[in-house]
């Protein structure tokens, strides 16, 4: 890059490239200075180098309507559910349980499956709460045979009254559960459950419970016996599944 003599003449015209003895490239290795506070950015708008200042954190950068770079806030994240566990279908006859999960305000439960043991119900219990507890007030209706109400106070788990044996006359069933689960009130559920047997209409069952142990937490489920007996786990038929959602 040639100066005048004595160092006084003018700045003659250059580029910064490899062309030799016009100045070579410019240095972004932390040698070439600009007026810019620290974060700013460049850009061109076709006439000449613009400064965009450095934004709030979080920020993100997009492309303004008039096509040059912007920051932005984005919104806030909408709320999801999350997966907390799924037994996937067990390939086996066994029990299900999903052990101790993360805690979250609301929970979505869903189950298909059967009991693989004669004479016995499927319900679901929570925390592994111990048998007799009296945490669990409950009541269901059943439509599409001999409708019935029941309830309990001094239940061991949530059941909806069907007691399907693979191979037996309410071979399979499903129910869909939602829990709210907020860490200082009592736990609440209301569910839709449906069973049914080859050739008949399908058997509903629907119901409302309230799970006493306002300050815990729901953070585990187990499939167990029916609610007249004992909550202890019992074998679920092959094929079976229980998918846990959680959201806050």
């Amino acid at each position: 890059m040639g100066f005048g003599g004595g160092g006084g003449a003018q700045l003659t015209n250059h580029v910064h490239d490899n062309t030799p003895l016009q100045g070579g490239p410019l240095n972004f290795n932390n040698t070439t200075i600009g007026g810019m506070n620290s974060g700013d950015l460049t850009y061109s708008d076709g006439a000449a180098l613009q400064q965009l200042a450095i934004a709030a954190p979080n920020d993100e950068l997009r492309v303004s309507a008039g096509n040059i770079p912007e920051w932005y806030t984005p919104a806030a994240a909408a709320s999801v559910w999350t997966k907390v566990y799924d037994s996937g279908q067990i390939g086996v006859a066994g029990d299900i349980d999903s052990g101790v999960f993360a805690a979250y305000d609301f929970l979505m439960i869903f189950w298909s499956g059967a009991i693989n043991t004669t004479g016995w119900g499927a319900s679901l219990k929570f925390n592994n709460t111990a048998s007799g507890s009296g945490l669990y007030n409950w009541t269901d209706t059943r439509t599409n045979s001999a409708q019935t109400i029941f309830s309990s106070s001094t239940a061991s788990a949530i059941g909806w009254d069907y007691s399907s044996v693979v191979g037996g006359s309410t071979a399979w069933q499903q129910c869909t559960m939602t829990v709210t689960n907020y860490p200082t009130n009592r736990k609440t559920a209301t569910w839709n459950a449906v069973s049914t047997s080859a050739g008949a209409i399908p058997d509903r069952n629907f119901g409302a419970a309230m799970y006493e142990n306002s300050l815990t937490q729901i953070t585990r489920v187990e499939m167990c016996d029916d609610v007249g007996t004992t909550g202890v786990a019992r074998q679920f038929a092959a094929g079976s599944q229980l998918i846990i959602l959680g959201l806050t």
